[in-house]
């Protein structure tokens, strides 16, 4: 591997402790996946990482005794880099699993991985989760799953699948219980990768899928809240009147969108104040029609408003979003 690398080509791994970073050239099959690679640890271990080097100040050790090891690492984009979406990679023993066994498409979003029902966060029965989505859709180039369970003092990785491929080149993989969980959560609270308006996003959606009843006052139902890498200064909330899917068949129903800004408050203080106007009024009086169908609208009173600032920033950024992007925006 070249030592020369251009700007365009550049990965950066960096330790967010005391920002020391090394780089190196990172690509995966056709597509380019460049950005912000945070990791946590004081040691340097050498190891390869979604074809690049791991670089000093990241600590990834192997497998000890029976029990494997686990650093979950975000890569977050480019602000530039319209289109491209932040990822949550696995790393096992020093491998990129995801990078290792897939190549049609980056690895999950961080916001949908990361939350509290997520399967990655092991409970006795086993969840199967969806580590990585081919960038058309699954139905058409696969994904990669996994089986996830808590045993006894453990969690394990197995049933390995890609819908697309059939049988996964990986086998089961058992991680110290306690260690995996706190592994989780640091990269859960964002631990230095994130960007103000993904933790707004990631508040807003914690609080609104503990209270659904903010919106259900409106006769409204949560659908998603996001904040797109290369539109850092601002967040996306979607919402549903009056519910989806229906609960009849013709039901009539609309999806709704707002953009807000995001500012220099702290992200709690920015959550407080959007939940305060969500309860005191009803949010579709300043939203716009970004989903249904034109019936719906009319049979529920809902007429001339599809689109508007916030519609059209949605219309034309959604397009761009792969797959892996849907999933950040309510998959």
């Amino acid at each position: 591997m070249s030592s020369r690398k251009s700007d365009h080509d550049r990965t950066t791994f960096a330790r967010p402790a005391d920002g020391a970073e090394s780089t190196s050239g990172c690509r995966r099959g056709s597509g380019r996946w460049r950005g912000v690679f945070w990791a946590a640890g004081a040691d340097a271990v050498g190891g390869e990482c979604g074809g690049g080097v791991v670089g000093a100040g990241v600590r990834i050790v192997g497998m000890i005794g029976n029990v494997n090891s686990l650093a979950l690492r975000v890569l977050v984009p480019e602000p530039d880099e319209e289109g491209a979406v932040a990822q949550l990679r696995p790393i096992v023993d020093s491998r990129d699993l995801v990078t290792e066994v897939f190549d049609r498409g980056p690895a999950a979003d961080p916001l949908r991985m990361l939350r509290v029902d997520s399967p990655l966060r092991a409970v006795d029965a086993p969840r199967e989760m969806r580590w990585a989505e081919a960038l058309c859709t699954e139905e058409c180039c696969g994904a990669l799953y996994v089986t996830v369970r808590r045993d006894g003092d453990h969690v394990v990785w197995d049933g390995w699948r890609d819908p697309y491929e059939g049988e996964v080149a990986l086998g089961a993989f058992r991680f110290d219980a306690r260690a995996y969980d706190a592994e989780v959560e640091r990269v859960a609270t964002g631990d230095g990768w994130e960007w103000p308006g993904h933790a707004v996003a990631r508040l807003l959606d914690s609080e609104f899928r503990r209270h659904p009843e903010w919106l259900a006052r409106w006769q409204c139902r949560f659908g998603s809240v996001f904040s797109l890498p290369w539109e850092r200064e601002r967040i996306t909330f979607s919402f549903f009147h009056p519910e989806f899917p229906p609960a009849e068949d013709g039901a009539p129903w609309l999806q709704f969108l707002m953009t807000e800004p995001v500012t220099d408050e702290a992200p709690d203080e920015q959550v407080r104040a959007f939940v305060e106007r969500i309860a005191g009024s009803d949010p579709r009086a300043g939203a716009d029609v970004c989903g249904g169908s034109r019936e719906s609208a009319e049979r529920l009173g809902r007429r001339g408003r599809r689109g508007g600032r916030g519609g059209e920033r949605h219309r034309r950024a959604r397009p761009a979003v792969s797959a892996a992007g849907r999933s950040a925006a309510g998959d």
